[in-house]
Formats: structure tokens, sequence, C-alpha cells
């Protein structure tokens, strides 16, 4: 028996089922005589001719549309906080790969009273914001987290442009940028607030800077 095919849009977790009917509703006009159908599944196949929509989405794209939405509904203070927020929505990320995806999708964070949360960026990338990408991937050597501060290490004679460069980027933890030749440090309020800023300098390093 071969069945006429149709076009449908499915959904991933949508079901299939099959209704058999004795005859074809918009041709054939059917009495009322009751009829008993019986299907050997052991001898039954079924095939599904299936095509990928031109609209189908990828991994990365479905991820960063529910980014987005997270972004937008909710106010996400960390980075672990909407890894979180991702795992419970059944998409397991890890922290490198959402490193890139909020460098990718422009987020940026915004100041509110003693907290800072996530925002979709609308605007284009800055010069400031691409002079710092390549800044971190051709002239800095080492970066982290300590105490109140978060400390870069860079080649010979390129502290003082990093610095330059961080306070006209106007991070909301950065309080002032303190260089001498080769190290930079930029002072936070507190360890929370290093720790969070060291976070934000992060997605300008290149992939894989921290082993991750």
């Amino acid at each position: 028996m071969h069945l006429h095919p149709t076009s449908d849009k499915l959904k991933e977790g949508d079901f299939l089922r099959i209704v058999l009917y004795t005859t074809d509703f918009e041709i054939i006009i059917r009495d009322n005589t009751a009829y008993h159908l019986t299907v050997d599944l052991d001898q039954s196949t079924l095939t599904v001719p299936c095509t990928r929509s031109k609209h189908f989405m990828n991994k990365s794209e479905h991820r960063h549309q529910l980014i987005r939405a997270l972004v937008t509904k909710k106010k996400i203070h960390t980075q672990a906080e909407l890894q979180a927020l991702l795992a419970d929505n059944d998409i397991q990320v890890t922290q490198a790969t959402l490193s890139r995806d909020i460098k990718s999708m422009n987020l940026s964070k915004v100041r509110e009273e003693d907290n800072s949360y996530y925002v979709v960026n609308t605007g284009s990338t800055s010069k400031w914001e691409k002079r710092l990408e390549t800044y971190m991937e051709d002239a800095l050597v080492l970066m982290r987290p300590i105490q109140n501060q978060v400390l870069l290490k860079t080649l010979p004679g390129l502290a003082q442009s990093f610095g330059s460069i961080i306070d006209s980027l106007n991070f909301p933890d950065a309080i002032a940028t303190l260089c001498g030749d080769d190290v930079c440090l930029v002072i936070c309020e507190d360890t929370d607030a290093a720790h969070s800023c060291f976070e934000e300098l992060k997605k300008y390093t290149p992939p894989f800077f921290f082993g991750e």
C-alpha cells in the first residue's frame, strides 16, 4: 500500500500517528458499512521522506536564539548563571564556547546600582573593542584576577596601550588602570568586581588563550 505524500512542517519533539481509512473522502462516496482493519506490523514498513527546511537552525543558531531570549527576559549577572539557564533548557555548553557566543553576539554588561547584567548590544563593535581584540591576540602574555585587581602581563612596552584602551571602553567594574612597562593592573572595587571584570576582558582574548 502506498500513501499519498503531503507537505507538513514538523519540529523537534513532534509525533507521527497513522489513521487508516477505507476510502478517499474527497473522491469516493462511502456508505455506512462498519469496517474493521487489521495491520500486521511485522510485515509492514513506513517510510517518511523528509527534507531539511532552509530555515532550519543549526545548534549554534538555536543556542544563540535562546541566549538572546534569556538575556532579554532576565537580568543575568554572570556567565555561570547563563550557563546554568542554558542547561535548564537542555543545552550543555562549555565556558569557552559560551565566552565565544557572548563575544560573537556582541553582548555587553550594564551596571545597575551594585550589580551588572548582560544586555544585547544593538550597536556595532567599536574601534576600541576591535583594538583591544588585536592587542589581546598580539601582545597579551598572561591575564588573571588577583584580589581586587586584574593583572595583564604584556609584551615589553605595551602595557600603557592596554591601559589606555581599557580606560576608553569604560568597563563597569573597572575603576582605574595602573600600568608599567609590561604589566597593567585594572583596579576594581572588590574581589567580586575583579572577577566580573576579568570575565569581561576574557571575551576579547583569542580562542583557547586559557587552554579551555
